[in-house]
């Protein structure tokens, strides 16, 4: 394996490890929205605003290590398909999360005003959005090993199938298996 494609893999590791990041910050900050709203103290929805940041951010950088992961599956891996699902409604929740954070930039009324009653039903929403998406992510590695299995990478040769073939040409040497089955046939 060459400096690039070791590189690649290292960078891969990104996505698990910051995709936590977003989920943290954006039900943080739901729950000081909350908290703002039921006790009237402005500082708890200062933070909400301030975490919806730092979960826009951290959200941009989570699909850009997803980016790097996917790069290095195998198009024939099993999950595949939902690696463009979980993509696509990851895209879906990080776009509408950076546009919420440039209107609290931009926006007064929304920032402080009378319009951030539409915060928190937004927020709900949006992590409605994410969950939905972590689940297929989630469905991923966990039922089908993408990105946890070496032989659903690109660069690695494709698994050897220890299954009854007709023409039992392997190509290459097995290890020995103490197969006994009922047929009598062992490979």
């Amino acid at each position: 394996m060459g400096f690039l494609e070791e590189m690649l893999g290292s960078l891969t590791m990104l996505h698990p490890m910051v995709i936590h990041f977003p989920i943290v910050y954006l039900i943080t900050a739901i729950l000081a929205e909350s908290v703002g709203i039921v006790s009237g103290r402005q500082g708890y929805r200062q933070a909400a605003t301030i975490l919806i940041w730092l979960a826009g951010i951290s959200a941009t950088a989570a699909v850009g290590a997803g980016y790097l992961a996917a790069e290095v599956l195998r198009h024939d891996s099993p999950g595949h398909d939902l690696v463009h699902t979980h993509r696509d409604i990851m895209l879906a929740f990080t776009t509408g999360l950076l546009l919420l954070g440039v209107a609290l930039a931009i926006s007064k009324g929304l920032r402080l005003g009378a319009s951030r009653r539409f915060l928190l039903p937004i927020l709900i929403l949006l992590a409605a959005v994410m969950g939905y998406g972590a689940d297929k992510g989630g469905k991923m590695v966990y039922l089908h090993g993408v990105g946890i299995k070496p032989e659903l990478l690109r660069n690695s040769s494709p698994p050897v199938s220890m299954g009854h073939h007709d023409d039992h040409g392997h190509g290459e040497k097995q290890p020995e298996v103490d197969d006994h089955r009922d047929d009598g046939h062992s490979h």
